[in-house]
């Protein structure tokens, strides 16, 4: 069995499943966009955020 017929039986032949499997993937995606521009973000912006700063500006 390959990976089309196996997707298309268990997945596809439902509306139902289509649209869990979509609402899934869509939940999955945002959380994987918004950990890795996150981590961009912060790795380019290192030492300037106010988590950075207000850690000198105590002391």
């Amino acid at each position: 069995m390959s990976l089309g017929s196996f997707v298309y039986q268990n997945v596809t032949r439902r509306f139902s499943t289509l649209f869990l499997a979509s609402a899934a993937g869509a939940y999955i995606m945002n959380y994987t966009f918004n950990t890795a521009t996150d981590a961009y973000w912060n790795s380019m912006n290192a030492g300037k955020q106010w988590k950075d700063v207000r850690v000198r500006l105590q002391e």
